[in-house]
């Protein structure tokens, strides 16, 4: 951190070296640090630093050591604080208006006169000027209150970060150019992202665990090269929450959103046609009611000693839907076909069953109480109790081709409660502790409005679904974690230690059972009135008890670390550490004999006894002033999505066991066995126990890891006419992925054949051609990433504030693992050959980001702040591969669980005569028309790359205005705020809009081949396209307002 200091008094110089050293992601607490001198450089062995916390009256009192050195550790987040130093017979210092930053380590150190007098120091500009430059950023209470909080989310905060991307929905966070599963997020220590692995948002719930309302700070780094920081491969976002003070104080708001614009996408393309179209959606259409409201409240419980603080906060808002349930216009289907089939499932089957309504709104509940406790000077504790309860909609209808009746609706829920605490000691001068605690428990079900199997009934233009979704059968996830930390630090002269230990204990469960309660099909309302259906799949455990496909584990991760911090010469600060991490797990897969005695090896690795060694090392060196280098190198691991784990749990090939066709055929063919409230006994009695696909670990499984070089600089100088201390900031950093996680399917064998000049033709090693064995195992070189980010920061006296930033990422990879099955990781890999890892650019890459974030304060009426805040962003959009699209094609010996997925790479002719191709279906002419539609002839004689094209560039703009008003007492304001989302919308219809793709590969040619292994390439399937889009997020494209007013005291 770099203050601009004011002297208060005539005396001599002052010299105070402001700097900053990164801490760990995790930590709630922040630290000062210093050497105090004689004014001739001897050390001064007697002075005392007293930190008293204005706001609290918390006072922290810490000595030098014989090289009059110091360190004040467990410090709270924010001020302001004062500072004094003071040692008989020299000149004291006074320090006031000092805040700390989290993830800054203040470094005061200060040179003192022989004198009895003391000299007041004002430190006037307490911001951090490098706070959101580079790979690690921190925002202070007073960011995120001013910030363009859209959706109330921690991802509107840290989306400044130049390294944090958020896609169109602001669901995802990506962190230089990673998946966004790998990254985590803490809040007051404690763990609270996605264990298990399956929302896209990276959060437990489908909202964010805490209320913005409660965070004090909240930061986020990339690459902390210290020993202390863990658990991510990607980004770690670590949020402190309030604490109260001495002064009873506290807020109540409200906000909805009552305005909102209309969206036009004029290049919707009809393939069918080959033409494009324009869609209008008016503002009626996109009409989303949306309200929060909130209160917080903090004081203390005893002056200057015990504190607390409280806060609540209610979301609800309207799920979206396309058509109306009691009309359907615009539907393929009519409200008549529809009552039919509700009329035949009820004169039929004695079931009732309705069109359904428009379904509850999304819902989300967050409470927070927080307790300080100044016990005294030498020991301060705290301890935070949360809890979340949230509900989302599912199954409604809201596609033109299924209308989903009242009985198949469901909500996925969840509530989190979460209890941390940390004490922190200082047992003398140079020793100091800090001990914490947290315990989490999560529990998320799918309620849903029926217990009935899922009924699809098709009719022309449009299917009916009623019942259960197939997917809901059985479906449950909890977790209860419960860790312990004990961290320390001890100085020896000029030397400082930090060294700790870190358990923690995860119980685990899943439930999926897909299928369990029966899935029936019928081909026409005839059939459907005749029970003749046209398919039953029944899949449960061969017990015919879902319980038993349940996923439920132990596990046990034990962490040491060990750090040293040092001055290595004058004014370079060296930070050198290691992190050593175990995993213990209790439980196993279920064996499946056949697997071992094909393979030779078991199915049963588990990851118990997995360890890895991360090493880490730093350096500071301030060569004056107005520039400060850093670099460092560390390895990384952490953040693996832990559902990957438990494939290989509840897909053992033993336990999961679909009834037999035999069985299918028999109640098919009997109208007194088709039922929806059980499942058939025939079905039923056709389970035993099997030799199915599976899902294994690889033995000997590395836990993935990054290592990271990164070298930056900060530099302060001054513009004539455009005003003084502008702070640029330039980082360079490279990622090397090491042991990177990769599927493959043990079942293939290389049949020798080829297709083309690289395509493997696979054969089976099983009887069953449809069988495959998916194992997670590493490749040694995962891929690579070459960032460079550049910042410039300013902000003037009359009020005016800028940050921009540019980034460039240049991202290599294997396989992104986007999904949390080893199915859809295995079969949507973009490659030439599946089971051969083929590296080329990464799913996640964002080559160009432009971000500015521009204030300004003032004062129209005077006492009463005016704040405007604008988030502006320009990006280049992700990759996109071309492909080619499959369709029930085991030309290259996929099994049909495979066989659709269009996502291998096209190989392309060299020209007219090449051997490989037959242009019997599509002429070469016409080949390669296409292949210049799309930009890919430079490839021509070889296989296209993964991820070559780049979908269209997008803008974001969001404004914030905020006008404080009179309150009703003294010490007491109001405030009006408006959020407005896509501004830029706003002001120009044409601006703002967002095309994109739905998945990233679009098919160039459909697959097929002759008998003499040449590629027949033809057109795809309903038109061609060589977009680099196929979707327009229509309420992303257009401006919606949101209106709050809070009231403080």
């Amino acid at each position: 951190m770099k203050n601009v200091i004011k002297h208060s008094a005539l005396a001599l110089a002052v010299t105070a070296a402001l700097g900053t050293a990164t801490v760990n992601a995790a930590e709630t607490s922040t630290a000062v640090r210093g050497t105090i001198q004689t004014v001739a450089g001897q050390s001064v062995n007697n002075a005392t630093i007293t930190f008293l916390h204005v706001p609290s009256g918390s006072v922290k009192e810490v000595t030098v050591n014989e090289e009059g050195a110091y360190r004040a550790r467990g410090l709270r987040v924010g001020g302001p604080y004062m500072v004094t130093i003071a040692s008989e017979g020299f000149q004291g210092k006074v320090y006031e208006n000092v805040y700390l930053e989290l993830n800054d380590i203040l470094d005061l150190s200060a040179k003192l006169e022989t004198s009895s007098s003391i000299e007041k120091i004002t430190v006037t500009g307490s911001a951090n000027f490098f706070a959101n430059s580079g790979s690690s950023s921190v925002f202070t209470s007073d960011d995120i209150a001013k910030a363009a909080t859209v959706s109330r989310d921690l991802k509107d905060i840290v989306r400044s970060n130049p390294l944090a991307v958020v896609d169109a929905s602001g669901t995802q966070l990506s962190v230089a150019g990673s998946n966004p599963k790998y990254n985590s997020l803490t809040v007051d220590g404690v763990g609270v992202n996605d264990t298990f692995g399956l929302n896209s948002n990276g959060y437990p719930a489908q909202r964010p665990p805490v209320s913005l309302n409660a965070v004090d700070q909240v930061s986020i780094e990339f690459a902390p090269f210290n020993a202390r920081a863990a658990k991510f491969s990607g980004g770690t976002i670590n949020v402190v929450t309030k604490s109260g003070t001495n002064e009873l104080s506290g807020s109540v708001f409200y906000e909805r959103v009552p305005f909102n614009g209309s969206a036009t996408d004029e290049q919707s393309f009809n393939r069918r046609e080959g033409e494009y179209e324009t869609v209008e959606f008016d503002k009626d259409s996109l009409e989303n009611e949306e309200m929060t409201f909130g209160a917080a409240l903090g004081g203390a419980l005893i002056q200057d000693e015990l504190f607390f603080f409280a806060s609540y906060e209610e979301w609800e808002k309207d799920v979206p839907v396309t058509f109306n349930p009691a009309t359907l216009a615009g539907h393929n289907l009519s409200t008549g076909q529809v009552q039919s089939v509700i009329d035949a499932l009820q004169n039929t089957y004695g079931i009732s069953d309705s069109m359904g309504a428009a379904p509850a709104p999304d819902s989300d509940k967050k409470l927070l109480v927080k307790l300080d406790w100044n016990i005294n000077d030498d020991h301060r504790a705290d301890l935070t109790y949360s809890t979340q309860e949230n509900s989302a909609a599912r199954n409604y209808t809201n596609s033109d081709g299924t209308v989903n009746l009242a009985s198949n609706a469901w909500s996925q829920d969840s509530d989190t409660e979460i209890l941390t605490g940390h004490l922190f000691s200082d047992w003398n001068a140079d020793f100091s502790t800090e001990f914490n605690f947290a315990y989490k428990d999560y529990v998320q079900a799918s309620n849903t409005a029926s217990d009935l199997g899922e009924i699809n009934v098709r009719l022309d233009g449009g299917t009916v679904v009623a019942g259960q979704d197939e997917n809901r059968h059985g479906n449950e996830l909890s977790n209860e974690t419960l860790s312990f930390g004990f961290h320390g630090l001890y100085l020896v002269g000029d030397l400082e230690y930090k060294f700790g230990l870190e358990v923690e204990n995860v119980e685990n469960y899943n439930l999926y059972a897909r299928h369990a309660s029966g899935t029936w099909t019928f081909d026409s309302l005839e059939d459907f009135e005749n029970k003749v259906p046209a398919s039953i799949a029944y899949d449960n455990a061969f017990t015919n008890d879902m319980q038993d496909l349940a996923f439920s584990v132990e596990s046990t991760q034990y962490a040491l670390y060990g750090e040293v911090n040092t001055e290595i010469m004058d004014d370079v600060m060296l930070t050198a550490g290691v992190r050593y991490e175990r995993l213990s797990v209790k439980d196993e897969p279920t064996l499946n004999q056949n697997y071992l005695n094909e393979y030779g090896v078991d199915n049963q690795e588990n990851l118990d006894g997995s360890d890895i060694f991360l090493p880490r090392v730093g350096l500071e060196w301030t060569v004056n002033d107005d520039l400060t280098v850093r670099g460092g190198v560390g390895r990384f691991s952490g953040g693996m999505p832990l559902v990957w784990v438990s494939n290989a749990y509840t897909n053992d090939g033993v336990t999961l066991i679909s009834s037999t066709e035999d069985a299918q055929n028999a109640v098919i063919a009997d109208p007194s066995q088709v039922m929806f409230d059980q499942v058939p006994q025939t079905l039923q009695d056709s389970l035993v126990p099997g030799n199915g696909n599976t899902n294994t670990i690889a033995k000997g499984f590395e836990m993935p890891s990054d290592w990271r070089y990164q070298v930056s600089a900060d530099y302060t100088f001054d513009l004539p006419v455009l005003g003084d201390n502008f702070q640029w900031f330039t980082e360079f950093t490279f990622v090397e992925r090491e042991n990177s996680a990769y599927w493959i399917d043990e079942a293939r064998v290389d049949s020798g054949e080829r297709i083309g000049n690289e395509r493997i033709v696979y054969e089976n090693r099983w009887d069953n051609r449809d069988r495959y064995d998916l194992q997670l195992t590493n490749i040694d070189k995962g891929g690579y990433s070459r960032i460079l980010t550049t910042a410039l920061n300013k902000k003037w006296d009359n009020g005016v504030s800028l940050n921009m930033s540019y980034t460039n990422q240049n991202i290599d990879e294997v396989n992104p693992g986007t999904s949390s099955t080893a199915t859809s990781n295995f079969q949507y890999e973009v490659t030439t050959n599946r089971n051969n890892p083929e590296m080329g650019r990464a799913y996640y890459e964002i080559e160009h980001r432009f971000v500015l974030n521009l204030g300004y304060d003032t004062e129209f009426f005077e006492g009463y702040e005016t704040s405007f805040n604008l988030f502006y962003e320009r990006k280049s959009g992700r990759p996109f591969s071309w492909t080619l699209g499959l369709y029930n094609d085991r030309d290259f010996g996929d099994q049909s669980r495979f066989y659709r997925a269009g996502t291998y790479l096209p190989e392309l002719p060299t020209g007219p005569d090449d051997a490989n191709f037959d242009f019997s279906r599509v002429s070469y002419e016409e080949t390669y028309a296409l292949m210049e539609a799309a930009g890919v002839t430079q490839y021509a004689g070889g296989v296209i790359p993964k991820y070559v094209g780049n979908q269209p560039w997008t803008t974001n703009m969001d404004l914030t205005i905020t006008q404080e008003l009179p309150g009703f007492a003294e010490g007491h304001k109001g405030q009006l705020y408006f959020i407005i989302d896509n501004f830029a919308n706003l002001l120009n219809d044409d601006w703002g809009k967002i095309y994109n793709m739905n998945f990233p590969q679009q098919p160039l040619f459909d697959l097929e081949t002759n008998d003499q292994g040449q590629y027949q390439l033809q057109n795809r399937f309903g038109g061609v396209n060589t977009n680099n889009y196929d979707n327009f997020e229509v309420e992303q494209s257009s401006w919606s307002m949101k209106v709050g007013v809070k009231y403080s005291f």
